[in-house]
């Protein structure tokens, strides 16, 4: 029997799943900024020039760590707006030759030995067909939680996980 899901993307769909896909690049900033951060604080205290010569280590340091996210939230918007595939209700079914899905301008049949790989958080699935193209499914478009660990246990079986 397929696992159906639909539901209709909001801006937080498509945000919760690039922070998915940008996890590394947001480890990575984070990381930078906490060490231009850092070795502002201490030039700083060790130099006589302080504050004056080495503001701008802390400024960068501050806008590595700030300014991911806000950018990730406005290509979320932007995507959702533009993208007409993310507009009207968007219908998936999963059974165990692969999946379809149903949008307002398309429809594809995938067969998962056409999938690459996968990943998952805490509120979405990706699933490539291509090592840079994915399918973005909320969780919340399944109808329980059932449903989201029966097409897991598919992508567990069925397609090698990245």
């Amino acid at each position: 029997m397929p696992i159906q899901a639909e539901g209709k993307f909001a801006v937080v769909d498509v945000f919760r799943g690039s922070r998915l896909l940008a996890r590394k690049s947001i480890v990575l900033l984070t990381i930078l900024g906490l060490l231009l951060l850092a070795e502002s604080v201490v030039l700083i205290l060790l130099e006589k020039g302080g504050w004056r010569e080495r503001w701008y280590l802390f400024a960068l340091g501050i806008f590595l760590i700030v300014y991911i996210w806000p950018y990730i939230y406005y290509r979320a918007r932007r995507q959702v707006k533009r993208t007409p595939n993310l507009q009207g209700i968007v219908r998936y079914e999963f059974d165990d030759d692969g999946y379809h899905l149903a949008a307002m301008h398309s429809n594809a049949d995938i067969k998962w030995t056409a999938v690459s790989k996968w990943k998952e958080g805490k509120h979405s699935f990706v699933i490539f067909a291509n090592a840079n193209i994915g399918s973005l499914i909320p969780k919340h478009f399944f109808q329980n939680t059932a449903d989201v660990d029966a097409v897991r246990g598919l992508l567990q079986t069925k397609v090698k996980k990245n």
